[in-house]
Formats: C-alpha cells, sequence, structure tokens
C-alpha cells in the first residue's frame, strides 16, 4: 500500500529495520499483536474502519517490533536512557519512512 490508510484499506506487509514483517488481520478483542518469532504484526478488523486508529495500532505494534528485535524487550533492568534512543533513532524514523499510511 502505497497511499494513506483509509477505511476498509488492509496492510499486507512492512519493513522494519531491514527484514520484511507480514501484517494480519483477524478478529481479535485486542487492538494488535506482535509476534516477532514468527516476523508478524496481528490488527484487530475493528481498525480497518477507523484509518486514524489503525495508523496509531500499526505504530504501537511497529514500537513493539523494533524492541523485541534489537533485544530491548528482553532486558532484566529498565535503562530509560536505551528505550529513548531506541525511539529517537529507530521509532521515529520509521514513522517518518511510513508517513504515507497515515489518514488526512
Amino acid at each position: 500500500m502505497k497511499g494513506p490508510l483509509q477505511k476498509g484499506s488492509r496492510v499486507k506487509s512492512l519493513k522494519v529495520l531491514g527484514r520484511r514483517i507480514k501484517v494480519r488481520y483477524s478478529e481479535m478483542e485486542e487492538w494488535g499483536l506482535c509476534d516477532n518469532d514468527q516476523l508478524t504484526i496481528f490488527i484487530s478488523l475493528k481498525c480497518i474502519d477507523d484509518p486514524k486508529q489503525h495508523w496509531l495500532t500499526i505504530i504501537h505494534e511497529v514500537s513493539h517490533m523494533i524492541f523485541r528485535l534489537t533485544g530491548l524487550a528482553f532486558m532484566e533492568r529498565n535503562e530509560e536512557e536505551a528505550y529513548v534512543r531506541c525511539i529517537e533513532n529507530l521509532i521515529i524514523p520509521w514513522i517518518f519512512e511510513h508517513k504515507h499510511l497515515k489518514p488526512k
């Protein structure tokens, strides 16, 4: 998908940290889930009718994927500076690279 998210639209995959991440949609109670072992993000079907919520859910799940792929999610201690640097150097650039998905 090259344009902004619209009502009913779906994303098939996203590139995150150089890896192709599949995006799957299904009925679920949560807005989204991240499975880093399968390199898959699951999005609730209820998101596809609200482009803004869809966009925010994608950002949220991609953030989880980045934390897991970089190993930050598995740290014994919470190192706030490490999380801030991850967001600053990885998540925010990802958002700008995929801003074409953001609904207008």
